[in-house]
């Protein structure tokens, strides 16, 4: 029994501190926790919060959200997983006019004007095409369904909220949903950003870029994504302490080399968005090094922007 015990507290003494390493964690912090809590010093490294934006191959989108959502996040394939089948059709789910073509995301009807929302419905796990309306309603589902109802309904008064503030604001004027988005969104950066919660941060830098993208601003829509990238060379963490702070209670650095990966489907829209402006590689290395003086102070890099750029510049040739 002796000799159990001495075994387990030697795989404690070395594994946890290397696994804390391993999650860009402080190891001596972990293992002075290890010499006095044992094997429990593990708990802290099992639960750890996802810090990455889940882009990193092509940008997956949840099934459940068309490619107008601005957030992204990652289709899990479990063992029971059953993939929707393809219930689109080629008509206008407000006016019934015949489509040239099946759509494929959010479009406007060319004989009505109304907007169509591509959705999986959870009902018939399929892919239809719908009103913004029942888009709406499918959302709704979803968020039940996933357990994120309270959640959802959160954003929706925010969004109300917002709606009124900004339309009195515009002096009667109702605004865009992209106004409305664009003021959540800057709410929503000031907040992770004076808690240190960078990879939350960079995903809202990403989702600005993203309406400015579709809007067709794609010099502006440059300037966020190069700033995603610029974040993602260094690594974020998402460590909820305030700004300043070098780490929190856990030890969880705000940048860690470790985390550092560049997402393709953000280089891929910076590659569209430059050629749609005539946008060369001198001039993107000229946008990142204003990024930097721009943010200097504000976001604690942990690289400078020659260094981020010679890895954003190595992966863009690679794409």
């Amino acid at each position: 029994m002796d000799y159990l015990v001495a075994l387990v507290g030697l795989i404690t003494i070395i594994g946890v501190p290397t696994l804390a390493a391993k999650r860009g964690r402080n190891p001596f912090l972990f293992l002075l926790l290890a010499f006095l809590i044992g094997p429990f010093a593990l708990i802290p490294l099992l639960k750890r919060n996802v810090t990455r934006p889940p882009e990193i191959e092509n940008c997956l989108v949840n099934p459940a959200v068309d490619d107008q959502t601005t957030s992204i996040s990652i289709t899990l394939e479990s063992d029971d997983y059953v993939k929707p089948t393809d219930a689109r059709v080629a008509a206008c789910p407000s006016c019934g006019s015949v489509l040239a073509k099946i759509p494929g995301a959010k479009t406007k009807c060319p004989h009505c004007g109304m907007y169509m929302f591509i959705r999986t419905d959870p009902s018939t796990n399929s892919r239809v095409v719908v009103t913004a309306e029942r888009a709406e309603e499918i959302e709704d589902e979803w968020a039940k369904i996933n357990g994120t109802w309270e959640e959802r309904e959160e954003e929706k008064r925010r969004f109300a909220a917002t709606k009124e503030q900004l339309t009195k604001r515009f002096n009667g004027k109702i605004p865009s949903d992209n106004d409305i988005k664009w003021s959540l969104l800057i709410e929503d950066s000031v907040k992770h950003s004076s808690m240190q919660n960078w990879g939350l941060y960079r995903n809202v830098i990403f989702q600005m870029g993203e309406i400015l993208r579709k809007e067709d601003r794609h010099s502006a829509a440059i300037e966020k994504y190069l700033l995603v990238c610029y974040i993602d060379t260094c690594g974020p963490n998402n460590i909820s302490a305030p700004i300043g702070q070098k780490s929190n209670s856990w030890g969880e650095i705000p940048f860690s080399e470790r985390q550092a990966l560049l997402a393709p489907g953000v280089l891929e829209r910076i590659q569209k968005s430059a050629k749609r402006i005539n946008t060369d590689l001198e001039d993107l290395k000229e946008v990142l090094s204003e990024i930097g003086v721009t943010y200097k102070g504000a976001i604690p890099f942990t690289l400078s922007t020659e260094e981020s750029w010679k890895k954003i510049i190595e992966e863009l040739k690679k794409a």
